[in-house]
């Protein structure tokens, strides 16, 4: 068994994927800027679809590659358990980066917490014995991981619950978390 303080919630995170699909290649459109704030970072493809490195997305929009990254993953086992899913097909890449940086930024969720539900995700995918799939039925994008429940508490942190159980009962699934997280925060090399 793992110490209290080896739990996901106090631990780092990264990770590296090598594609991300996208169908537009054009602009998104803001319209025009009438206020002296900065306008908002564009993202030079809209939806997951087809193969683009998602490296090169991070670095041509200045993104942080992380969070491209685990999103990509996240869309790619949703999308292999949910095929005819319009909502997953038609994913759009800026939605779901900004909710993973929100979840990590503004929600103050640790990179490797977001890392743990995605491994959690991925071996539920796997149907690997052990791995409640409710979490994994229920939730198809990464808002879904910000959604607040009727008691006040964020569907994130039921999720980690499930996952610490997990890392207490096998030191190899939080080995595994450490090393995506390790991996999902190479630097870009392009």
């Amino acid at each position: 068994r793992l110490k209290y303080n080896q739990l996901i919630e106090y631990k780092p995170s990264k990770s590296n994927e090598a594609e991300i699909w996208y169908t537009v290649t054009d602009c998104l459109e803001y319209g025009r800027q009438k206020s002296k704030r900065q306008p908002k970072k564009v993202i030079k493809a809209s939806n997951f679809h087809l193969k683009i490195d998602p490296d090169e997305l991070a670095k041509e929009n200045n993104l942080d590659h992380r969070y491209i990254r685990i999103a990509y993953k996240f869309w790619k086992i949703w999308l292999e358990d949910n095929p005819k899913n319009r909502s997953i097909l038609n994913a759009n890449i800026e939605k779901w980066y900004n909710e993973i940086r929100m979840l990590v930024e503004n929600d103050n969720e640790p990179f490797l917490r977001v890392v743990g539900v995605y491994k959690y995700f991925e071996k539920t995918s796997q149907k690997k014995a052990g791995f409640d799939t409710f979490w994994f039925r229920t939730i198809k994008s990464p808002s879904g991981l910000r959604k607040i429940s009727k008691d006040g508490t964020p569907y994130i942190e039921r999720i980690v619950d499930n996952v610490n159980d997990k890392i207490q009962a096998s030191e190899a699934f939080y080995k595994e978390i450490l090393e995506e997280e390790k991996q999902l925060s190479q630097p870009i090399h392009l």
